[in-house]
């Protein structure tokens, strides 16, 4: 099911979008989001536990609805452990992960009794001993692994020899068989590897994931057994017309098979978590924009819209291109309308007429319908520059089963305002 799929949600959204008199905001469909999981689910091996990044997307809407279907989070700060236990996650399916986590972070995690806290560095493993020996809390953690080995497939690295993440394997493996030896509340109990992300081809993907199984059975050998093993994820989506997404339904054969390659050594059981954010809300969101005016170059359809690009991060994002073609759609009273036609984008800011720093494939568009760029329901409002240019936040709206809810406002520049205090005396 993809967004334009659902035609009685776009309806519903156009009505939403034009009775608010809505300039630009976000849309997330729950009816795929829900549909994404549940394929997803189905196709992993029993005991791989699907993980979701609240990075990605932290609408609270959104967590319930995944903390309902029974997905894990992977959170990486203190503030998104707490959003996922106020939204439903229970605290044995959470999974801290990321460098730089503080004392106090630590500390919630431990009086939480998270699922598991991934460590990066030994320091933060004494810490984190320190923490649990010291409230009497017994505390799992995982040893996350910067990896030598080839990676794939990846575009965005966050794992292997560029990067800081993660302990090197002979460190890893000294921690934990140091732990087996210690008493004390911290089990440490596993490892985590995550390379990279926007992974596009299958066989990279599951090749990946199949890397860090076979190093948790080569741990598993030497005696320091893993009982937890997040493998991470990284899954792509396409943001251009010339890529494509990753095949779920191939990588997951692919993981099945290593997974029975795991416990066909006798290894004791283990828990797998695979990680996924982007991949699972990235197509059920778009950003769209109001048309303000429409005019034909040849066969080349300029456009003026109501926003500017801080609304929508990805637009400047490190990974896009302006010479490509984001993936684009329309939206009128008859719901959602797709296209192929190549589109110049353009703005006003402070009397200016700008280009947009990318072009989209959309349909013929008339003045009052609404711009839509698809794939946008990850990294969106979290990573635009919303300040600037005092457009303040953009609106955000969600859709299930042609009824549409707002999820917050539009905040403008006066809302930041109103939220300041007059300071005088500085003459």
């Amino acid at each position: 099911m993809h967004l334009c799929d659902a035609h009685h949600n776009g309806r519903a959204l156009y009505t939403a979008c034009v009775t608010a008199e809505l300039t630009a905001g976000y849309y997330y469909d729950m009816d795929i989001v829900r549909s994404r999981v549940r394929t997803m689910q189905s196709a992993l091996p029993e005991n791989m536990h699907l993980l979701y990044s609240l990075k990605a997307n932290p609408a609270p809407p959104l967590l319930t609805l995944l903390a309902q279907e029974r997905c894990g989070a992977d959170v990486s700060s203190g503030a998104e452990l707490l959003l996922a236990l106020r939204s439903g996650f229970a605290s044995e399916t959470i999974c801290f992960v990321g460098p730089g986590k503080s004392s106090a972070e630590l500390t919630l995690a431990v009086e939480r009794q998270i699922g598991a806290v991934a460590v990066e560095s030994a320091s933060e493993l004494h810490m984190l001993r320190h923490i649990a020996t010291t409230r009497r809390c017994p505390t799992t953690a995982i040893v996350r692994i910067n990896p030598t080995y080839e990676v794939r497939g990846v575009r965005m690295a966050m794992g292997g020899r560029t990067t800081q993440f993660g302990l090197e394997r002979d460190e890893a493996l000294h921690c934990m068989h140091d732990a087996i030896h210690r008493q004390s509340p911290l089990q440490v109990c596993g490892i985590h590897i995550y390379v990279g992300t926007r992974i596009a081809s299958a066989t990279d993907a599951a090749w990946n994931v199949g890397q860090v199984i076979a190093q948790a059975r080569q741990f598993g050998q030497t005696g320091a057994i893993c009982t937890k093993v997040d493998v991470g994820g990284g899954l792509g989506i396409p943001y251009y017309e010339d890529e494509h997404e990753c095949a779920f339904e191939s990588f997951a054969e692919a993981v099945q098979e290593h997974v029975r390659a795991y416990h066909a050594t006798g290894l004791p059981p283990c828990l797998f978590y695979l990680e996924s954010g982007r991949y699972i809300i990235g197509p059920a969101g778009c950003f769209f924009a109001r048309v303000q005016h429409v005019a034909m170059d040849g066969d080349l359809q300029q456009v003026e819209v109501a926003a500017t690009p801080a609304l929508h991060g990805l637009s400047a994002g490190s990974f896009l291109a302006k010479n490509r073609h984001f993936l684009g759609a329309g939206l009128h009273r008859d719901g959602w309308k797709r296209g192929k036609l190549p589109t110049a984008v353009s703005y006003r800011l402070h009397g200016q007429r700008l280009p947009w720093p990318t072009r989209v494939t959309a349909p013929r568009l008339a003045i009052g319908d609404y711009l839509v760029f698809l794939n946008s329901g990850a990294y969106g409002p979290t990573t635009s520059a919303v300040w600037r240019a005092l457009e303040g936040f953009p609106a955000e709206w969600a859709g299930s089963n042609g009824c549409i809810h707002m999820l917050s406002p539009q905040m403008t520049w006066r809302t930041l305002a109103k939220g300041q205090q007059l300071v005088t005396g500085y003459a």
